[in-house]
């Protein structure tokens, strides 16, 4: 079940449009898939499909290394070169980025997920985002200068917290840890934009263990943020 809010559109100045924000979003690791594939095959131990994650873990890593992409049902894996060069210039291996796509399956299983309203229930969410530099919200995110996350349970805690910052175009998330906030708290996370950033447009994201209390969760979350931010210097 998908639980979500609406929020105003920002992008529509009539104010008589909404955008639905998912809220309260469980994450599964790799422990929840060994798991459920040994309930669901019986005769393979832990152990065994534990020991077959990584070697797949493994096998991915590899191959993108060879510059090859991979296609299946559930998803697709490629590799593009981003920035600019001059004529005498050539891109290097820290230019290259993996995109990753969602298959027809997980399309086609995502379409089947049923919707909920949460309004009354929302744990952890992200209400809005401020460019303190500009004042904008939910739009801009300026270079160098610090961003306002308010909302419910953004407390980063835990093994893997971070706020990341994925590009629309695709690529590998910029992330800011517990350690590079100013204020780190369940309503307020206050953070400059991480030096890796570079001009573009950027999802946002909260990824932490918070649970309300002092003590995290087994595993992360992910509260998700479904606006577009335009990030670029002063």
């Amino acid at each position: 079940m998908v639980e979500y809010v609406l929020r105003p559109n920002t992008l529509d100045q009539t104010g008589e449009t909404y955008r639905a924000q998912v809220i309260n979003s469980e994450s599964f690791g790799t422990e929840d898939l060994v798991d459920y594939v040994s309930r669901t095959n019986a005769g393979v131990s832990k152990p065994e499909i534990a020991s077959i994650e990584a070697a797949f873990e493994d096998a991915f890593a590899y191959f993108l290394s060879q510059g090859k992409f991979f296609h299946s049902p559930l998803l697709r894996l490629s590799l593009s070169i981003r920035g600019s060069f001059k004529k005498d210039e050539h891109p290097l291996s820290k230019n290259i980025h993996a995109n990753a796509s969602v298959g027809p399956l997980l399309q086609e299983a995502a379409e089947k997920a049923g919707v909920q309203h949460g309004q009354e229930t929302v744990k952890w969410a992200i209400e809005r985002v401020v460019d303190v530099y500009t004042t904008s919200v939910d739009s801009r995110i300026t270079l160098g200068r610090n961003l306002r996350i308010e909302g419910k349970g953004l407390t980063l805690v835990g093994d893997g917290a971070a706020v990341e910052f994925t590009p629309i175009s695709g690529g590998t998330p910029v992330t800011a840890t517990a350690g590079q906030l100013a204020v780190n708290t369940p309503s307020l996370l206050v953070l400059e934009a991480p030096d890796s950033l570079t001009a573009g447009n950027y999802h946002l994201s909260v990824v932490t263990a918070y649970n309300g209390t002092h003590e995290p969760n087994p595993t992360v979350h992910t509260i998700p943020y479904d606006v577009a931010f335009a990030a670029g210097p002063i």
